[in-house]
């Protein structure tokens, strides 16, 4: 992971508490959005990036999959897949190279999250 999907999936998060509270269709309300903004907002800040929107974001038991445009300084929007997984931690990025690979051995993200957020296979 760089820091820039790091800080780009801290400032997904952030502004997706803020579109949940609109209560836009793009949401899912079974999403902990403001657990997950509390353990990554420290990140928004010092990323320096900017959140434009939250297109979409679900979950599916302990997942969550945010897709967001993102921009910074002198910076076209980028539009970002960032999937988590809840942790007794808090709320962990992770890669979707190893999220959406089965034979990883790892957790893997459910079926249901999957289209749009993992790599074509």
């Amino acid at each position: 992971m760089t820091v820039r999907t790091l800080a780009l999936a801290a400032a997904a998060l952030a502004i997706a508490s803020v579109v949940s509270g609109c209560g836009g269709p793009a949401v899912d309300a079974s999403c902990d959005v403001e657990g997950v903004t509390h353990d990554v907002e420290h990140m928004v800040e010092e990323a320096g990036l900017v959140a434009d929107s939250v297109d979409a974001l679900r979950c599916s038991g302990d997942w969550s999959v945010a897709e967001v445009t993102v921009s910074g300084p002198g910076a076209d929007p980028v539009e970002e897949t960032f999937i988590f997984l809840r942790t007794e931690a808090g709320w962990v990025l992770k890669a979707p190279e190893l999220a959406c690979d089965d034979a990883a051995g790892l957790e893997t993200l459910p079926a249901d999250l999957r289209d749009g957020a993992c790599p074509e296979q």
